[in-house]
């Protein structure tokens, strides 16, 4: 009799344990659920570009007022600019000014992937861009006021000159020469297209009078025969879009002062647009092909007008020559430069540099 008590006692306890395991005599073990899967982090959501705004202004001890049109250049990611002791070099990323060439009173300098060129009162001076020091010194007569290099076609253009990038001998002479009175011309600007291989030259239209003021002259860059004259009247600034073939040009009239900017295909030099602009001097022009961005610097000062536009720089569509922003500029922001996704703008008033972002 004790012995079928404790096997029924046995029988109770069996019964409970698998009662608290929920599990039940013949029945199949449920599969457990496995845990949820980590959900990977999304990436963060990147913010919405607010189109072209100043971000920053900074002192690089510029050569302040005129000639200098040409005070910037580029190489890579780093900026050179024409400062009062010297050239200066500037670090995007670190907004930071350290001069390279103390000494070195340049009125313009360009840049190829391995040259620095200034222009000098005696002549040019060639510097090699990796150690930043002086490597010849070549005499010019002329005095150049600007320079440009085409690198694909070893050309360097100083004034007039024409020089042999290899060697630095002069191997030719650009001739602009005033439709009208025939006179010969000294470049004050010059840019080089490695697409055509022509040279671009703003200089003195050669009309005294009321009539007088800047033109353009298109010249072919080995025989420096002139091909056309192209700008409104007194075009006071110019840029090349060779990866869209367009030169930009903008001009305000000395008496009426009417601003117009003009744009022509730089193949055949058919104009494609001209806009009327509501500023009364313009000094700058720059266009960026990757936002499809033209910028144009204000004057300030005396040249300002009423305009009140003075020190501002103005943003256009390339596309509709709708104005995209007004930007408050420096102290009579002059030459412009892109370097990446962002332009920089010299104030002349002040020697500065102001720090653009640029985005479509």
């Amino acid at each position: 009799m004790n012995t079928k008590r404790q096997l029924f006692l046995l029988v109770v306890v069996l019964v409970t344990i698998l009662a608290a395991c929920q599990i039940v005599p013949g029945a199949r073990r449920p599969t457990p659920t496995p845990p949820p899967a980590p959900t990977a982090a999304l990436p963060p959501t990147p913010t919405p570009c607010a189109g072209p705004a100043v971000v920053g202004q900074m002192r690089v001890a510029a050569a302040t007022g005129e000639p200098r049109r040409q005070a910037l250049a580029v190489l890579g990611n780093r900026l050179y600019v024409v400062s009062a002791a010297g050239i200066a070099a500037v670090e995007p990323d670190r907004l930071v000014a350290a001069s390279v060439a103390s000494g070195v009173s340049a009125q313009a300098i360009a840049a190829s992937p391995d040259r620095l060129y200034a222009a000098t009162a005696e002549g040019l001076t060639v510097l090699d861009a990796a150690t930043q020091r002086a490597i010849a010194t070549i005499p010019l007569s002329d005095r150049p006021l600007t320079v440009a290099v085409n690198p694909g076609r070893g050309r360097v253009y100083a004034g007039t000159a024409i020089l042999d990038a290899a060697t630095n001998q002069v191997v030719g002479r650009l001739q602009p020469q005033a439709t009208a009175s025939k006179a010969a011309i000294t470049p004050l600007l010059l840019q080089a297209s490695p697409a055509s291989g022509r040279v671009y030259a703003l200089g003195w239209n050669g009309i005294s009078g009321s009539n007088s003021g800047q033109t353009i002259y298109v010249l072919d860059g080995e025989s420096g025969a002139q091909i056309a004259t192209v700008g409104a009247h007194s075009t006071t600034a110019f840029a090349l879009d060779d990866a869209h073939q367009r030169l930009y040009a903008v001009a305000t009239h000395p008496v009426s002062q009417r601003s117009v900017l003009k744009v022509y295909a730089s193949d055949d030099l058919r104009e494609l647009a001209s806009v009327d602009l509501k500023g009364t001097r313009y000094e700058g022009l720059a266009v960026n092909p990757a936002t499809g961005h033209v910028f144009l610097a204000h004057a300030g000062g005396a040249s300002a007008g009423t305009s009140g536009l003075a020190n501002t720089l103005t943003v256009l569509d390339a596309s509709t020559y709708t104005v995209v922003a007004t930007l408050t500029g420096g102290d009579d922001p002059g030459p412009l430069a892109i370097v990446g996704d962002r332009l920089y703008a010299l104030n002349r008033g002040d020697g500065s540099l102001s720090v653009i972002q640029d985005c479509q």
